[in-house]
């Protein structure tokens, strides 16, 4: 006889008798669900790459021991064809047999950002008289695994990106300290300029035309100077060197050809330059004195004359 809902008698009693038994069980609870590993789903590890299929090994985690074991050899295809690493573990598919017999499992990589994600798989499921217990094991996801940068060149705070023309160099901080850059062994920051130099000065000016570049005060740092030459007293002439406005250094009223037995000095007047030695002057002065030395002696001999002609009178 069926009831309302379609159950025998027989058919609730054979209900009403599992639930007791099951109600008094004290043994192990049952496992129930495929193993890690099974034919729908497993963690494969690639050993070696190839085309079109990869080779590698499928990985089964037991829960008991906490360990990852190689078991078999396996084929591997990515379906978006992205680059497989080997040593990576990536989360695979079986999907069938090569020709060879060997299992072919399909895996997806993918360039989203998020390299240090993880996804966590369902190792064991349990069934116990408290309810349903669930194992599981954090592994990387397939899905990230190409956000972890292998390549030194694929960081952001790298320039220039390309190690062409950069043979024998090394990295090192820029210096806003914000990167990484190229740069010779002991060679300091990459200046283009002059102005460029942290003890030069900043700007080259609108009339620092000719100067020079010489010490600060401070023996500390370089500057520009226009280091002119300045004259006084019988020197003319002067000012900087480097311009084309230099002028000569010359005495007051000098000449390139002075003439002979001439000296520098002053005039009667006090107009300085070249002058001739004062000898006619002096033979004039010395003429003279010796008509007065003549005269006096004609005057002496006159006297002498008459003191002898009194003495003999």
């Amino acid at each position: 006889m069926s009831s309302a809902y379609g159950f025998t008698e027989d058919s609730a009693r054979r209900i009403a008798r599992v639930v007791k038994a099951v109600e008094g069980d004290t043994t192990t609870p049952t496992r129930i669900g495929p193993m890690l590993g099974g034919s729908t789903m497993s963690v494969v590890k690639v050993t070696a790459l190839g085309s079109p299929l990869n080779t590698g090994q499928r990985v089964d985690y037991h829960a008991s021991a906490d360990t990852m074991n190689d078991i078999n050899e396996v084929k591997i295809r990515e379906v978006s064809g992205a680059a497989l690493t080997v040593g990576a573990r990536y989360m695979g598919q079986f999907s069938g047999y090569d020709s060879y017999g060997k299992p072919v499992f399909v895996v997806k990589t993918s360039t989203a950002s998020g390299g240090s994600a993880t996804i966590e798989v369902v190792t064991d499921v349990i069934c116990t008289p408290t309810g349903i217990e669930v194992s599981t094991v954090t592994l990387s996801g397939a899905d990230y695994d190409n956000a972890v940068i292998r390549q030194f060149l694929a960081l952001s705070d790298v320039t220039p990106n390309s190690f062409l023309g950069n043979q024998g160099r090394v990295v090192r901080v820029n210096d806003a300290a914000t990167a990484l850059e190229f740069g010779g062994i002991g060679e300091g920051p990459s200046y283009t300029t002059f102005i460029a130099l942290s003890d030069s000065p900043a700007t080259y000016g609108s009339s620092s035309t000719y100067y020079s570049l010489t010490v600060n005060s401070a023996n500390s740092a370089v500057v520009f100077s226009a280091n002119n030459v300045t004259t006084t007293n019988s020197l003319t002439g002067g000012g900087n060197p480097n311009s084309p406005t230099w002028a000569p250094l010359k005495l007051v009223n000098d000449s390139a050809t002075p003439g002979n037995d001439k000296f520098y000095g002053t005039s009667s007047s006090g107009v300085k330059g070249w002058q001739s030695p004062p000898l006619a002057a002096m033979q004039s002065n010395i003429d003279y004195l010796l008509g007065k030395v003549a005269f006096l002696e004609g005057q002496l001999t006159i006297l002498f004359e008459r003191v002898i002609a009194l003495e003999e009178a």
